[in-house]
């Protein structure tokens, strides 16, 4: 893995703002990791994709993520800082064993499936809930299901089996389900926020890239650099350009 350029970086942000959510991971990490062919990155269970995506959000921007989250009750904003290595989880199983078709077992159902994906996310993209959605995944990574030998549809295996399905799931990738127990100052409610890794990521990354193309803006105005030779200089001395400038 390694950081992309500032270019590379503005035309990942670029292209993806036409994009859904998911595909954006897949064109960031494909920025950082050329060496993977984009085709095996869709396939990258969404745990590892976070936790390749945690990795670079670090060599981007740094150890440290602060959030501003606002009370569902109130409405009051609650500043936090997240150190990246306190939420950085290992796997309980070795890893390439999990790019692996898994099984479970229970009360004589057998299910193969995979762990989600970025192709499994796609596919429930237009999901009207989070419940639909959830059921809708789980059929997406299941592969196979059968009752004492033979074959099943899916609609055939009972609930608790399906549950079973998706606590799995959880267990084998933990880093894909990352929250916070966080409570208000000001009113005291309490509640449970699910952290995004790749959605606060891209919004740092919009971000940067908005400031820096403001900066690109106010140099090419100044002295006539192309945006080439602008991004080729590093931030520091862009921004000692802009205090001369200024």
């Amino acid at each position: 893995m390694r950081i992309p350029s500032s270019s590379e970086l503005l035309e990942v942000w670029e292209a993806g703002l036409d994009r859904q959510p998911v595909e954006r991971g897949g064109m960031i990490l494909a920025a950082a990791c050329p060496e993977i062919q984009p085709s095996k990155l869709a396939k990258m269970s969404i745990g590892e994709r976070d936790s390749r995506l945690l990795t670079l959000r670090e060599m981007v921007f740094g150890p440290i993520m602060n959030c501003l989250i606002a009370c569902p009750e109130c409405e009051e904003p609650l500043e936090m800082s997240i150190k990246i290595e306190d939420i950085r989880v290992e796997p309980k199983e070795v890893q390439e064993a999990l790019h692996e078709t898994q099984s479970l077992i229970q009360e004589g159902y057998a299910i193969l499936y995979h762990l989600p994906n970025s192709l499994d996310l796609l596919a429930v993209a237009g999901a009207k809930d989070a419940e639909g959605g959830r059921d809708a995944l789980i059929e997406s990574c299941i592969e196979e299901a059968s009752f004492e030998g033979s074959k099943v549809a899916l609609n055939q295996v009972p609930l608790e089996v399906l549950n079973s399905l998706a606590n799995r799931m959880v267990e084998l990738e933990p880093q894909a389900d990352i929250f916070f127990d966080l409570s208000c100052p000001s009113c005291g409610h309490q509640w449970r926020s699910v952290f995004d890794v790749l959605s606060f990521f891209w919004r740092e990354i919009g971000a940067w890239a908005r400031r820096t193309l403001w900066e690109i803006h106010a140099l090419a105005s100044a002295y006539g650099w192309s945006e080439s030779e602008i991004l080729a200089l590093s931030p520091r001395r862009r921004q000692m350009y802009l205090e001369m400038n200024g």
